[in-house]
């Protein structure tokens, strides 16, 4: 491949981000009792990528005559788990009112998916000559976890008695990557294709 960004073998699996949850608002106004309650949506969880397997008998070569090719690897091999949602904010807000409470609870960010194994076995020549290219890129990469929604509570025109408790969703935590091999040696691509 001559151009940037043009790898000469692009190998990927992406698993899918989670959803974000809804944002919520209440609002209570007036009243002798009132109770308020406003609840962040929880956010969708990644998905788990795929196992990405490469193997490259031939020569590989990015760039024309030792020029451009910018991020264009000879060999590129990635698997890169899904992210999490980020949890839903929520708001409320009381005016007035003799007696009123509130709860306001933000939704929790989504759990990041783990990444597949990355396999890469070549035995030809390979040439990158641009910026950020690599004869060899291979990568696993964990999700992201997500992140906790906030929430906010006001309360205004007091009443006897009034009590607001706010809190913001939990954040969640990121996958693991997993493992990644990258075999150059005749033996081990003889065994690779006759596997």
């Amino acid at each position: 491949t001559a151009g940037m960004n043009s790898a000469g073998i692009f190998a990927q699996s992406v698993g899918g981000s989670g959803g974000n949850g809804g944002s919520t608002t209440s609002a209570l106004t007036g009243g002798t009792y009132g109770a308020n309650l406003s609840l962040g949506g929880g956010a969708g969880s990644g998905a788990i990528s795929g196992a990405v397997r490469v193997i490259a008998g031939g020569d590989v070569s990015t760039g024309t005559n030792l020029v451009g090719g910018d991020n264009a690897s000879a060999i590129f091999a990635q698997s890169v788990g899904g992210g999490g949602g980020n949890g839903g904010a929520s708001n409320s807000s009381t005016s007035g009112g003799t007696y009123t409470g509130a709860l306001t609870l933000g939704g929790s960010g989504g759990t990041g998916a783990n990444a597949g194994i990355v396999q890469v076995n070549a035995i030809g020549n390979l040439s990158a000559t641009g910026d950020n290219s690599s004869a060899i890129f291979a990568q696993s990469v964990g999700g992201g976890g997500g992140n906790g929604g906030s929430s906010s509570s006001a309360g205004s025109n007091g009443g006897t008695v009034s009590a607001n408790l706010t809190l913001g969703g939990s954040g969640a935590s990121g996958g693991f990557g997993n493992a990644v091999t990258v075999d150059t040696t005749i033996a081990a691509y003889n065994a690779a294709t006759s596997a």
